[in-house]
């Protein structure tokens, strides 16, 4: 390791302990500013401090989001080792944060884009185990039901396709879940499965541009 990088590294531990140190400080002042304020006399220190903290605390995430962002530059090159590698780090240093969050998804899909859905499976239900509600919980939902298509496993992705759909039946990942487990349905020969999927999916989002593939599998199946 040279010089350089060696600083870098010891550079980034310390930026890590100060957001840790930072995110800390800052809860305990909002819970306690009265009692520190009536002990001091003084309140409007200490909104200073905490704006200060959330100042420091919003200039670390940005910097992570730029971690971020060079790991998705080597997903984009197909340099998957790599990006791993940078994804695995970021995870590790910022642990708890909305990056971190993000970098988790994203490193389940690179193992699902190098083919090891086994593994892209175990990490998206990690992640949705912390993770389980909102649009993250929504995409680790669906990273797990793609993983388990891969996988052959095409009773258990049709029952994640629903489950993804049901966890936010009118948002905008719904129509293609719903499309997801009317074509899987199709494949196991499932037809009153696939015409269930696919009649909510035209009378929910009649406007949606899947429902011609909507149509075309309910012509499948014989409506």
């Amino acid at each position: 390791m040279t010089t350089h990088t060696a600083k870098s590294t010891k550079k980034m531990m310390k930026e890590d302990e100060l957001m840790v140190f930072l995110t800390k400080a800052e809860t305990w002042f909002e819970k306690n500013w009265r009692i520190v304020a009536y002990i001091a006399g003084a309140a409007v220190v200490v909104t200073i401090i905490i704006v200060f903290m959330k100042m420091s605390r919003a200039s670390a995430n940005r910097d992570a989001g730029f971690e971020l962002a060079e790991a998705r530059s080597f997903l984009n090159r197909a340099e998957y080792g790599t990006a791993t590698e940078k994804l695995t780090a970021l995870i590790k240093r910022r642990k708890g944060t909305e990056v971190a969050d993000e970098a988790q998804l994203t490193l389940a899909r690179v193992k699902l884009v190098e083919g090891k859905s086994d593994e892209a499976e175990k990490q998206f239900r990690d992640f949705l185990k912390e993770n389980g509600k909102g649009l993250k919980g929504i995409a680790a939902a669906n990273g797990i039901a793609i993983a388990l298509e891969n996988q052959g496993k095409q009773k258990e992705a049709y029952e994640m396709f629903r489950k993804v759909y049901t966890m936010d039946p009118k948002g905008a990942s719904a129509p293609q879940a719903l499309l997801d487990a009317a074509r899987i349905s199709l494949l196991m020969n499932d037809h009153e499965k696939a015409k269930e999927s696919a009649l909510a999916l035209i009378r929910e989002f009649p406007q949606s541009t899947l429902r011609t593939q909507a149509d075309e599998i309910l012509q499948r199946t014989g409506r």
